[in-house]
């Protein structure tokens, strides 16, 4: 299964339900983002590796295939996936064993794969960066999940879903969305499509005032324009924190549970800002 959409807009949501809804949905899923995987050790850590079969090898590793064997395999940014590697993935995909890193002896697994990409595969199969036998051989079956912008009703449907959780989440059970609000909400583009509308009612629920959130608790700047004030991870934590210190008047253990961390990543985070209790 090959699922297409722009980044936050919930793919591995669907790769999940699919396995759910699967044969092998008491097996094991395995998540692994490509990206996130230096190029230099993604053969490794995909497929395996024996001890002593590199420098700093000091034991073997079972590969991420092996750990899914029987269940699900999904493969974020497929696209980052080294030709290498590509290679060797698509002999799998065509049922063959294959050798880890340093080993003598041939694995054979049993996988459903799924893969998923932000990018246009299309255009990195132009460039060679991605092999096309591999991109019509993971394309057979092929979902395409629309932006959040483009998904109508689905803005109110979540918006609702993620108050309720942040709701009980941070212990304010009484707090509401102001219809103004709601109506920034829908008119808004999300350019960081669901995981974007998660993130602003996160930080809304912890810093509405009231027992309402009202438009200025959203962190956004114009309800059409599709911005943020800004991106700075820094900014909304400094925020944040300075919020939860005045609500719990100082009280760090109490601040720390408002905001779902731990005290002593909380006192760093206070360091690190210069924020005064």
């Amino acid at each position: 299964v090959f699922i297409r959409g722009e980044s936050g807009s919930g793919k591995e949501l669907v790769a999940r339900a699919i396995h759910r809804a699967s044969p092998r949905a008491d097996r094991p899923m395995v998540s692994v983002n490509c990206a996130a995987i230096p190029a230099d050790i993604m053969e490794s850590q995909l497929f395996g590796h024996k001890a002593g079969a590199f420098t700093g090898a000091d034991r073997d590793h079972v590969g991420y295939f092996q750990q899914a064997d029987l269940g699900t395999l999904f493969l974020d940014e497929i696209g980052e996936l080294p030709l290498e590697g590509q290679a060797k993935l698509l002999r799998i995909l065509e049922g063959h064993p294959f050798l880890p890193v340093g080993a003598t002896k041939e694995v054979q697994v049993d996988v459903r794969l799924i893969a998923a990409t932000n990018q246009d595969l299309q255009k990195y199969v132009r460039e060679r960066r991605f092999r096309e036998d591999l991109f019509y051989r993971l394309s057979v079956f092929e979902l395409y999940l629309p932006p959040l912008r483009d998904r109508g009703d689905d803005i109110g449907l979540l918006a609702d879903f993620f108050l309720d959780h942040f709701r009980r989440l941070h212990g304010r059970p009484n707090l509401q969305l102001a219809d103004a609000a709601r109506e920034k909400l829908l008119a808004y583009r999300w350019p960081g499509n669901v995981r974007q509308l998660r993130n602003v009612l996160d930080s809304a629920v912890v810093l509405a005032e009231e027992n309402t959130i009202r438009p200025s608790d959203l962190a956004l700047r114009d309800s059409g324009s599709g911005d943020l004030d800004t991106l700075e991870i820094e900014h909304w934590e400094r925020k944040l924190i300075t919020e939860a210190l005045s609500r719990a008047a100082g009280n760090v253990p109490e601040a720390a549970k408002l905001l779902g961390i731990g005290r002593a990543t909380l006192y760093r985070k206070i360091e690190q800002y210069h924020i005064e209790r």
